[in-house]
């Protein structure tokens, strides 16, 4: 009996093109490429939270300028208001004691 050897006629993978056998073996780092796209996400969510606390922060510093310059008006006008009231309150009580044109008037600074 007479052994043959023989090879076969086909081959045991069939043969693929380089970008078909790069592609496969990059599939297994699929869960790299979903690490930093989750990494992405959070950093251009924190650069949005950033920016947006300094916006917060210029018009929260811009408005307690204004109330507080408001307040310092309010305070002078307030003054005026009360000197007015004394000076029509002197008025009365010089017309009640009589007093003419001719008292001096002495200002006081």
């Amino acid at each position: 009996m007479e052994r043959t050897l023989a090879l076969p006629t086909t081959l045991l993978a069939p043969a693929t093109s380089g970008w078909r056998l790069g592609l496969r073996r990059l599939i297994p780092l699929w869960r790299h490429a979903v690490w930093l796209g989750a990494l992405f996400i959070v950093l251009a969510a924190w650069a949005q939270v950033r920016l947006e606390v300094q916006s917060l922060r210029t018009d929260l510093d811009r408005n307690s300028r204004h109330a507080r310059e408001a307040r310092i008006l309010n305070d002078r006008l307030r003054l005026e208001m009360d000197a007015r009231r004394r000076a029509v309150h002197v008025e009365a009580m010089a017309g009640r004691l009589a007093m003419t044109a001719d008292a001096q008037v002495v200002r006081v600074r």
